[in-house]
């Protein structure tokens, strides 16, 4: 959609829509935390 597209430009990292599911949330979560593993 052009809402997620339009995000993602303006250096969102992730984006969820309404409703989500909580195993949807924990997945997005746990691929940012692991994202900053390994950066100074």
């Amino acid at each position: 959609a052009i809402e997620i597209e339009k995000g993602m430009a303006m250096g969102a990292d992730a984006y969820l829509t309404k409703p989500f599911s909580m195993d949807e949330l924990r997945a997005t979560v746990r691929d940012l935390l692991g994202r900053g593993k390994g950066e100074p």
